[in-house]
């Protein structure tokens, strides 16, 4: 049977996204990257790293277009996420 998270796990958890979030509004999109992958190896399902794609795209994304899809941060921060959220579980499972 699984445990389930507490109480402080789960406001550890949106304090922390939300310091994400802001951060991605303020750092650059290297960092903001770096510290999203970290954090989603540290959470379960951490789909707040395709928001701070959004917030990429929102703030650098004009630049770059593949035939008019303008959210490439959005494209990449997703497969990146769902990437490794699934080779986390396939490293727990082992």
């Amino acid at each position: 049977m699984l445990k389930s998270p507490s109480k402080t796990f789960f406001i550890k958890r949106i304090l922390i996204s939300l310091i994400f979030l802001y951060c991605a509004f303020i750092l650059p999109w290297w960092l903001i990257i770096i510290l999203g992958l970290a954090l989603v190896f540290y959470f379960n399902n951490y789909y707040e790293f395709i928001v701070a794609g959004l917030i990429l795209d929102s703030l650098y994304g004009n630049i770059v277009s593949i035939d008019k899809f303008y959210f490439l941060f959005t494209l990449i921060t997703t497969i990146v996420t769902v990437f490794l959220i699934n080779f986390k579980k396939k490293l727990l499972i082992r």
